[in-house]
């Protein structure tokens, strides 16, 4: 291993890691010794961001009982209504709620290079669960909770690849949505999770996602909200796929937050992955509220840091490059006005070592209107305007910006319609072309 493929825990005498591991073990055992706690209070949101399962589920649910929409014709009432009662039931009997998401995205582009597709489609499904199992109703509850995703096709070229593939855009055009081979359908996630921020600490062990978890927000979502991967994702962290780990977390104060992530960095989303190989993924995140929160609703800025130890054969694997490195994650997120409905977003991330695999900087602006201004009044509609700028790991491609735009509307109940614009300068990977414009139309019904 040459000097500069030195990890981040040789380069810092083992601090991050060292620290990483106390603070989780400590965290897990220390607090997990409170849990029988009893207060019976509703709980807050806790850490990661959308695609986490059971913030997923969370807005499923919410969704279910939105009565806002364009068209008050329902499709499939009769269907909706029968999956509503059996999930209440189910709930009731045994502490199991379920909720089920389906997506499918069109996309085309004005700039496909020579003998690839300018126009694709897509379709991604989640079902997440969580069983109520200790404490019911407290906040140290005790839950199992588990999300399966599928990505498919129809034989057509997938969003995701019209951005990475036909576009040449290192920011992509379409996160997720591109099939899976050569099944289907996977077991992501599933994982034991107890505590609060009520309860002032919690923690996780299981199979999780890293990059569902670390520098996340609400709005970054390419389901929906923002769709492209450097504009959802943060890839200037090198994570790690799905698979074992362990996440501690603590809440001394409502407005700070802090957890410790450990996970397996030979992990395989498809399966277990083999942990005994011992290369851990490492990472610290402190959030915080900076200036007080003007709703409920408002999310946390984020510091992170993070260490990859690289891949067992030095093979890449989701967002590593295989190889060891270190780097850090800044995200600020502030309301905007006393309503919250206007929402600002800052991020800067930067890699070292070449860890991650995609970016070894990224920067962006997003800003975030709910409830915008139309002519009918909607309500749990979205105006979102990002600019995103990356710095690619792949050393003779071009620095590359974009400029998107998205709306999301309730079209029926529990069905919601999105379009998006978003004009690619300087695609990364595709010197021929200078600008690109993608357009994409997005539909998502939950049950």
């Amino acid at each position: 291993m040459t000097s500069h493929q030195t990890s981040f825990c040789a380069a810092t005498g083992g601090w991050l890691c060292a620290t990483s591991i106390a603070f989780l073990l400590l965290v897990s055992l220390g607090f997990t010794a409170n849990a029988t706690a009893q207060e019976t209070q509703p709980k807050s949101a806790d850490i990661g961001g959308m695609s986490e399962p059971s913030k997923r589920l969370a807005e499923i649910n919410k969704r279910r009982k939105d009565r806002n929409y364009v068209i008050p014709s329902q499709p499939l009432e009769n269907l909706q209504k029968s999956i509503d009662s059996f999930q209440d039931k189910l709930y009731g009997a045994i502490g199991l709620n379920l909720g089920l998401a389906v997506n499918h995205l069109f996309q085309g582009t004005t700039a496909a290079r020579p003998d690839t597709d300018d126009l694709g489609m897509a379709s991604t499904a989640v079902l997440v669960g969580k069983l109520d199992l200790v404490n019911r109703d407290t906040p140290s509850q005790g839950e199992v909770i588990f999300g399966v995703e599928a990505r498919w096709d129809y034989g057509t070229t997938g969003p995701e690849t019209i951005g990475f593939g036909s576009v040449g855009s290192g920011l992509g055009t379409g996160d997720t949505f591109a099939a899976y081979e050569p099944n289907p359908i996977i077991l992501r996630e599933v994982f034991w999770r107890q505590g609060s921020p009520e309860a002032g600490w919690s923690y996780r062990i299981g199979k999780i996602t890293p990059d569902g978890l670390l520098a996340t927000s609400e709005y970054f979502d390419s389901t929906t909200a923002f769709l492209p991967t450097g504009s959802t994702g943060s890839n200037a962290i090198a994570f790690p796929d799905s698979g074992l780990g362990l996440v501690t977390a603590i809440y001394p104060h409502p407005r700070f937050r802090m957890f410790g992530l450990i996970s397996d960095a030979n992990a395989d989303r498809t399966d277990f992955g083999n942990i005994n190989e011992g290369d851990l993924f490492t990472a610290v995140e402190f959030q915080a509220q900076i200036a007080p929160p003007q709703t409920k609703d408002a999310g946390y800025s984020t510091l992170t840091f993070w260490n990859n130890p690289g891949t067992a054969n030095g093979e890449p694997i989701n967002g590593s490059s295989g190889l060891s490195g270190w780097g850090f994650f800044l995200k600020h997120e502030q309301e905007l006005s006393e309503d919250g409905r206007h929402v600002g977003i800052l991020r800067y991330g930067k890699s070292f070592d070449d860890s991650a695999i995609l970016y070894k900087q990224q920067a962006s602006i997003h800003y975030v209107q709910k409830n915008p201004p139309d002519p009918i009044g909607l309500e749990n509609d979205m105006l979102g305007i990002a600019v995103n700028w990356i710095d690619p790991t792949i050393d003779d491609a071009r620095d590359e910006y974009d400029f998107e735009v998205f709306y999301r509307m309730p079209l029926f109940p529990t069905v919601d319609t999105s379009f998006a614009y978003q004009a690619i300068i300087d695609p990364a990977f595709n010197p021929e072309d200078d600008l690109a414009h993608v357009f994409s139309f997005r539909l998502r019904k939950t049950f």
